[in-house]
C-alpha cells in the first residue's frame, strides 16, 4: 500500500531555464491558448525512479547531483520502502524545495522490485532511468542522454560504469572501470549473439546502467518480479526480447558503489539453497533466451557454463556461513554430486570456458571433472579468502 502524497511533493514541473525549459515550452504550446500558463503541466522528458531503504546517510548526495544537472525536464520519484531511519523526512525536505521531486512511501517493507514497480507506475516521462540511492554519476548525464535519444529511434540506452569497492567502514579500496563490450546495436541480428558478452561483463542485469523508453515498458507490461537476487536480470531479459534498437552513451558516466557486507550477494541473509536455486534459474532463463534467438552456439554455452560453475562454487562458499539450511562436509559433497546429475549442468558446464580468469578456469576444471570433494574444498577456500581480504577476494572473483 502506498501512502497519500503531500501536495508539495506532487506539484507540476515548471522549469525556468536550461535545456529542459525549451522542451517544456514546446509542450505547453500544444495546450489550449485559453488555458492560463501557470496551469500547464507538461510531462518531463526523463522519469527517474529511485528505491530507498534506510538511505539517510547517502541519499542527500545523489539528490543534490540530480538537482544540479544542467537539464531541467525531469522528475524524480523516490520510493521509500518503509525505512526505519530519517530517509522519508530527508526526501520530503527536498520535495518541499523542488516540485520535480516526489516521495512515495510504502507502509511495509516490500523490497527493491516492488519499489521500482511502484515508481514505474507513477512515471510520466518519455524515458525512464532507475539510479540507486548510494551511487553517483556524471554531472551532465541527462544532457548527454537527451542528445543521444533524440538523435534516432531507440528503445534502450546503455552505458558503462566504474565499480567502486569500499570496506566495512566506507574506506576506499579501489576503482575498476567497466566499459561496455563493443557491440553493434543497430539491428537485433547483430546484437543478439553478443548479449552473452553483456552478461559475462556484468552489464546485462543491472537496471541503473540503462535508460528505457517508457512506452515500450508499458506496451509489454514490464514489471520487476519479486524474487531475491535476480529480479533485475529477469526484467532485462523480458525487455530485451522486445528491443529493436539501442544506443550507447559514451564513457563511464555511472559509479556503482560496492561496500563490504552491504550487498545482498555478500551477506548471509539467504540460505545456500535459495542462492543456488535463483542463480540456476538465471542461467536457465538466459539459455532459453539465447536458444529462442538461435544464438546458443558453442561460445555462448562456454560462457554460460563458466558462469554456472561460478554460482555452484559461490553456493558452497555461502554454505560456510551460519545460514538456514546449512549442512556439513558430507552434506555438501552429496549436494555437489546431485548437481552433477542436473541436465542443465551436463549441457553447459562441460563446455565452460574461462580464458580471462585463471581462478575461474581452475574452478571450472574441477567441476568438469565432477570432483565433488575438491569442489567443496574450493568453496571453503573461497570463503576463507573472502573473510581475510575483501579487496583480494573481489579481484580474484572477477579475474583481475
Amino acid at each position: 500500500m502506498v501512502s497519500e502524497q503531500p501536495a508539495s511533493a506532487v506539484s507540476s514541473f515548471a522549469p525556468e531555464s536550461g535545456v529542459g525549459a525549451e522542451i517544456a515550452d514546446a509542450a505547453c504550446s500544444a495546450y489550449d491558448a485559453d488555458v492560463p500558463a501557470p496551469t500547464c503541466q507538461p510531462a518531463p522528458f526523463f522519469s527517474l525512479v529511485m528505491p530507498a531503504y534506510n538511505a539517510q546517510d547517502h541519499i542527500g548526495g545523489i539528490l543534490q547531483a540530480i538537482v544540479e544537472q544542467p537539464f531541467d525536464s525531469w522528475e524524480l520519484i523516490v520510493v521509500d520502502d518503509c525505512s526505519t531511519d530519517d530517509t522519508r523526512a530527508l526526501v520530503q525536505h527536498w520535495a518541499d524545495a523542488d516540485a520535480r521531486i516526489r516521495l512515495i512511501s510504502h507502509e511495509t517493507n516490500q523490497g527493491p522490485a516492488a519499489a521500482r514497480n511502484t515508481g514505474m507506475a507513477e512515471a510520466r516521462g518519455t524515458w525512464l532511468w532507475m539510479p540507486d540511492s548510494d551511487d553517483s554519476f556524471d554531472g551532465d548525464i541527462l544532457v548527454r542522454a537527451h542528445a543521444l535519444v533524440t538523435s534516432g529511434e531507440y528503445d534502450v540506452v546503455l552505458f558503462g560504469f566504474t565499480e567502486r569497492y569500499v570496506g566495512k567502514r566506507g574506506e576506499f579500496l579501489y576503482d575498476h572501470p567497466m566499459p561496455l563490450p563493443e557491440i553493434d546495436w543497430s539491428d537485433p541480428a547483430l546484437w543478439h549473439p553478443c548479449i552473452i558478452d553483456l552478461e559475462q561483463s556484468t552489464h546485462y542485469g543491472y537496471p541503473w546502467n540503462k535508460m528505457y523508453r517508457l512506452q515500450l515498458l508499458r506496451s509489454i507490461g514490464a514489471q520487476f518480479e519479486r524474487v531475491i537476487l535476480i529480479e533485475d536480470i529477469l526484467f532485462n531479459i523480458e525487455v530485451f526480447n522486445h528491443v529493436r534498437s539501442a544506443a550507447v552513451l559514451d564513457g563511464l558516466p555511472y559509479c556503482y558503489v560496492k561496500q563490504e557486507n552491504t550487498s545482498v550477494t555478500n551477506s548471509n541473509a539467504y540460505s545456500a539453497a535459495e542462492y543456488y536455486a535463483v542463480h540456476r534459474r538465471r542461467i536457465s532463463v538466459l539459455r532459453d533466451q539465447l536458444s529462442a534467438w538461435d544464438v546458443l552456439d558453442a561460445r555462448a554455452k562456454g560462457i554460460l557454463g563458466s558462469l554456472y560453475a561460478r554460482y555452484i562454487l559461490s553456493t558452497l562458499e555461502r554454505n560456510c556461513y551460519a545460514v538456514p539450511e546449512g549442512f556439513g562436509h558430507k552434506g555438501r559433497v552429496a549436494w555437489v554430486r546431485g548437481t552433477f546429475e542436473d541436465p542443465l549442468f551436463n549441457e553447459l558446464v562441460p563446455a565452460a570456458q574461462a580464458h580471462d580468469s585463471k581462478a575461474l578456469s581452475v574452478c571450472a576444471a574441477v567441476l568438469k571433472g565432477k570432483r565433488a570433494g575438491l569442489a567443496v574444498a574450493l568453496g571453503r577456500l573461497i570463503y576463507l579468502v573472502h573473510h581475510a581480504s575483501y579487496g583480494a577476494y573481489t579481484k580474484i572473483r572477477s579475474g583481475r
